[in-house]
């Protein structure tokens, strides 16, 4: 049943089409649940329409149709977030409506050539791939307080609390006995090549991208039944098991000297370092953490009200004078890890093997040969988009212009990431 509440805003006026109002463009890398700052944006995207306010999503790192029948993955279904197309783009430009495009840290510059542009900042600049600096006329917004001071604009932070409380939240009985510890090390190895401490030697291993990665209900279990929770990074997952009731202890590194959420979550539940008084501190706040987190979801509407508002009059001066062409987005985010695939077969064949096998591809089909091959795997679900780019680029670029293209992007993303694809798309 619909609550009053909900169509109050509808009633008394005149009529029953929405206000033009100037959209955001949202730029992320498409839907995935194991990041926290995915997450984040496309869930932004999710909470401007619920407001009100024109948003779509324009995903970086991919080539889509919005008529593909595998468009859905790209986005989450239970969300509003519309994928933005050419003709969406055009049609706001037609109506005078100057976008807002949001970009997250790790897109550097402007690519689209946007107007106006708003610089979503989640992590550090310069942490994990894009610039160090912005160009003065961004609109700069921090995830956390410490982000947005970081940037110059203390006030101009937006916490979007992404763990969702129907799966992380304590047990029935919250006494009951609990035994083990779990961690979280992704970054911290994959991309810093930090090496792991004899204290989490014996703990679980929450992954997201190997075989048997647990899903988010095995994780909040996991908290459920778990003494602590160890990171070696900032991480959501800190947040997820302090709802669960599990303490969260941050371990500190080079690569962590602080927790980015500090001014927002403050330290109930959680503990810097692996001290037992620290963790005793950890396990006797995390029902005053839990309540912060609630209180956290209300703040939220309030800083993204004044976010819209701040970015409407900035849009309302600036003169939209040439359409906004569509094109594809790389973001400079963190090498993807090898897979154990990959590894096994770098161990078989090295390097230089697969780069002889991609030559005796070549040799043996040519460059329709083997785009015709890509072409058959491309009815593999997972993977049409990457097919059908490279297909849309030789058809209207050419053998010469495709091969320069092959070499950018080897050039760009090393062997190691292109292997990383091949293998795990079965191409080798």
């Amino acid at each position: 049943m619909i609550n009053l509440d909900r169509i109050q805003p509808f009633l008394g006026k005149h009529s029953i089409f929405p206000e033009q109002r100037h959209p955001f463009y949202i730029v992320a890398p498409e839907y995935t649940r194991v990041s926290a700052g995915i997450k984040a944006l496309h869930y932004l995207c999710h909470a401007l329409n619920s407001i009100g306010q024109p948003a779509f999503m324009y995903l970086s790192q991919a080539q889509y149709n919005s008529h593909s029948p595998y468009a859905r993955n790209l986005t989450n279904p239970d969300w509003n977030t519309e994928i933005l197309t050419q003709d969406t783009a055009e049609h706001h430009y037609k109506m005078g409506l100057t976008p807002i495009v949001i970009y997250p840290e790790t897109i550097p510059g402007n690519p689209l050539g946007a107007k106006v542009v708003m610089r979503y900042v989640m992590n550090y600049p310069g942490h994990l791939g894009g610039d160090t600096e912005y160009h003065e006329d961004e609109i700069l917004y921090g995830y956390s307080k410490k982000l947005a001071e970081a940037v110059g604009f203390p006030e101009q932070n937006l916490f979007i609390p992404v763990s969702d409380t129907s799966i992380y939240h304590p047990p029935k009985d919250i006494h009951a006995p609990r035994k083990g510890s779990c961690f979280w090390s992704a970054k911290y190895e994959q991309h810093h090549k930090g090496k792991l401490l004899p204290i989490t030697r014996q703990s679980t291993k929450i992954t997201r991208y190997e075989k048997n990665s647990q899903t988010p209900r095995e994780i909040a279990e996991l908290f459920r039944t778990s003494e602590v929770f160890y990171t070696y990074e900032n991480t959501a997952l800190a947040i997820e098991a302090m709802l669960c009731g599990c303490p969260a202890v941050f371990i500190p590194n080079e690569h962590l000297t602080e927790v980015i959420g500090l001014d927002e979550l403050g330290w109930n539940g959680f503990a810097w370092g692996t001290e037992p008084e620290a963790l005793e501190r950890a396990r006797q706040t995390i029902h005053l953490g839990q309540e912060n987190y609630y209180a956290l979801c209300d703040q939220f509407w309030h800083q993204l009200l004044n976010m819209v508002n701040h970015c409407h009059a900035v849009a309302e001066k600036t003169a939209y004078d040439t359409p906004m062409t569509l094109g594809s987005i790389s973001s400079a985010a963190a090498p993807i890890p090898l897979t154990s695939a990959a590894i096994k077969y770098l161990k078989r064949y090295g390097i230089l093997g697969f780069i002889k096998k991609i030559f005796e591809v070549f040799h043996k089909y040519g460059i329709k040969g083997t785009i015709s091959k890509l072409l058959d795997f491309g009815r593999h679900p997972n993977h049409p988009r990457m097919i059908k780019r490279i297909y849309a680029f030789w058809k209207e670029n050419g053998t010469a212009a495709t091969k320069a293209k092959v070499l950018d992007v080897i050039k760009r993303d090393g062997v190691l990431r292109i292997l990383y694809r091949a293998v795990k798309a079965r191409l080798i």
